[in-house]
């Protein structure tokens, strides 16, 4: 397995508050440059929320997303991140 990691996963969190919820912003550099994650947690997953504009494609549950899927060297080509410089 450590054959396959990455290393060291690089990212800013952020707090952004949207009609009243908080969503953290995670902003990824290095290997993972140009990606961007939100998230949110609800006491209740069944309450109503209004979205942000912002906000791309579900991604909960996608193992590609995870921590451990990002550390794998694999995850990059699955999430198709453009090369930078």
């Amino acid at each position: 397995m450590l054959a396959h990691a990455l290393g060291v996963i690089e990212k800013t969190r952020y707090e952004i508050e949207f009609q009243g919820a908080y969503w953290e912003i995670d902003v990824f550099a290095g290997a993972y440059l140009g990606l961007e994650t939100a998230e949110i947690e609800l006491a209740d997953p069944d309450h109503w929320l209004l979205m942000p504009p912002w906000l791309g494609p579900e991604i909960s549950g996608n193992p590609h997303y995870s921590n451990r899927g990002l550390a794998l060297k694999s995850a990059r080509s699955a999430l198709r991140l453009r090369e930078v410089g």
